[in-house]
């Protein structure tokens, strides 16, 4: 083997991939945290952001039921009053 043939194989055999190393696992890979304080914080975060969202949906579920009572009772007293004609004609 040549000195040339020599480097090749140890540049093969010896070279890292870059996805196969920890650093570039840990960039996507969530890591445990046994920590009871730290899924305690995480509980509490999600219910602040849950009860938010739940806070805008109630409100918005009211004014959609205001809504729809008003609709219903529009289309209603549309179908269901009679017309009169104007006296004098």
């Amino acid at each position: 083997m040549t000195q040339a043939q020599i480097l090749a194989h140890l540049e093969k055999e010896t070279a890292i991939q870059a996805n196969k190393t920890a650093r570039y696992r840990g960039k996507y890979e969530c890591r445990d945290d046994p920590r009871p304080s730290s899924k305690l914080v995480g509980l509490i975060g999600t219910a602040i952001v849950a009860s938010m969202f739940g806070l805008i949906a109630l409100t918005d579920v009211r004014i959609v039921w205001i809504h729809l009572k008003a609709a219903i009772s529009n289309k209603y007293k549309l179908f269901h009053t009679r017309k009169v004609k104007p006296k004098g004609r």
